[in-house]
């Protein structure tokens, strides 16, 4: 997957399902147990932007000038 496609899904703003219908995430293997595994990393979700912020990442697209 790509880093934007990454970025969306930490960030909340896609889906782990419609990313796989999209073709952005593909999974080899069992997708079920992918499936499973997401409620796990809730915690992981919610901290993603401070990692982000303290990291000084940009977390909206900026106007180019």
């Amino acid at each position: 997957m790509s880093c934007d496609t990454a970025h969306s899904l930490w960030s909340g703003r896609m889906g782990l399902r419609l990313a796989v219908r999209r073709g952005r995430v593909v999974v080899r293997g069992d997708e079920a147990a992918v499936f499973e595994f997401v409620p796990l990393m809730t915690p992981a979700f919610e901290r993603y932007p401070e990692i982000v912020e303290a990291a000084g990442i940009l977390t909206e697209p900026q106007a180019v000038a």
